[in-house]
């Protein structure tokens, strides 16, 4: 068998195909549906054939479990599973898919724990740290070509029955979507609930406004959290698909994501990807920082651009986390290649105008893409600067459980 195994797809959309595999336990769609240069494929991967999941220094796969480091469990399963392709297929994979087998999924805010040592309450307690699926089998849709293609990659031993068995009931699958009930139930606002109240939320925004006077911190990224728990059908069976579809038509984004993870979803709208690496070992951070609302009207829009250019405030923002993960790079990469190419530029989204930066470097040949995701994560813009500080800071002043 080749390494590699392609099939172009005709009439029928990666969306029809998603609706019908999201449905499914390990099902992982990474879904730029916005018009973005930044995000010219979309992925949807299915059948794991291997699951990963970290929970308080307790690794489990579906093989073994073991306590330890997961990131040195991580590191062994990566090597096992690694698919070296020469540079001509790497060319030729250049516009079918920048992605063709692999570990793919979670890692949540609490694996930092592994990385520092950092108190982090009683945050997702029932929530894996990481959660991962090994996968060989990629639908993949290049949104420049418009062409959709279903990829597989040859690092399991039964991938090829796989990749027969899927191409023999595309037919069968364009039937089902046809069938899905793509019906959202209607949800009262009233139901939604803050972790904070309106006075205790003014209360720890005060609080970091004082640790940044005292000099602990530069900014700290203060979040709250909205729930709503139902028993009726609003958030059984499709429905959470379906209310994530409706949020995709409202509001396109450059890298959306819909993970099954059985028992529990992740649906996510983001217009920043925190970092990249190509095949020639390049990596890129753009983060964001500065927001304005984009208005309807163009006159009042933009004056709300000219007004967020000029903000002091939100340059200064953007500029610590620049500067965060200037130092963040430093650690992996080549001696002299770690460059600002871009600072606090204006980027249009759907909702919102963005000042956005770029961050480049180089990994050096003695590190991996594990030594880079512990060098920089969690990424500065969802923590504040410095970062260990800020992450203690909102430890003691988010009310989360």
């Amino acid at each position: 068998m080749s390494k590699i195994i392609i099939k172009k797809l005709t009439d029928i959309s990666l969306e029809e195909i998603a609706t019908y595999f999201c449905k499914k336990e390990g099902t992982l769609w990474l879904d730029s549906n916005s018009d973005s240069v930044k995000s010219s494929f979309s992925l949807l991967l299915i059948k794991p054939f291997l699951s990963f999941s970290a929970k308080d220094n307790l690794v489990k796969t579906n093989e073994n479990v073991h306590s330890g480091c997961p990131f040195l469990k991580l590191k062994e399963l990566l090597t096992k599973y690694q698919l070296s392709l020469s540079a001509k297929e790497k060319e030729s994979l250049k516009d079918i898919s920048p992605f063709v087998g692999g570990a793919a999924g979670l890692f949540s805010y609490t694996s930092v724990k592994y990385l520092e040592n950092i108190d982090l309450g009683k945050r997702l307690q029932n929530f894996p740290d990481i959660s991962l699926g090994f996968y060989d089998l990629v639908f993949s849709y290049n949104h420049n070509t418009k062409a959709l293609y279903l990829v597989c990659c040859n690092i399991n031993g039964n991938s090829e029955s796989k990749f027969k068995s899927l191409t023999d009931n595309i037919e069968n699958i364009k039937k089902e979507v046809v069938k899905v009930n793509k019906e959202v139930y209607p949800i009262d606002n009233s139901l939604i609930k803050s972790n904070f109240t309106k006075e205790s939320y003014q209360e720890a925004v005060s609080l970091a406004i004082d640790y940044i006077y005292s000099g602990d911190i530069f900014e700290v990224n203060l979040a709250q959290r909205f729930s709503i728990k139902r028993e009726d059908e609003t958030l059984k069976g499709n429905c959470l698909l379906n209310l994530y579809l409706k949020g995709r038509d409202r509001n396109s984004s450059s890298f959306a994501s819909y993970y099954n993870m059985g028992d529990k979803v992740i649906a996510s709208f983001s217009p920043e990807r925190f970092i990249s690496v190509d095949r020639e070992r390049l990596i890129v951070t753009e983060p964001i920082k500065g927001t304005i609302k984009k208005e309807d009207d163009l006159l009042l829009d933009m004056k709300a651009q000219k007004s967020l250019l000029k903000s002091s405030k939100d340059r200064a923002e953007n500029i610590m986390i620049v500067d965060l993960m200037r130092n963040d790079l430093s650690k992996v990469c080549e001696i002299d290649s770690v460059k600002v190419t871009k600072l606090c530029e204006l980027e249009t989204f759907a909702t919102l105008h963005h000042l956005v930066s770029k961050v480049e470097g180089k990994l050096r040949d003695d590190c991996d893409l594990i030594d880079l995701l512990k060098a920089s994560f969690p990424g500065g813009s969802i923590t504040g600067a410095p970062k260990v500080r800020a992450m203690e800071v909102i430890t003691e002043i988010e009310e989360v459980s």
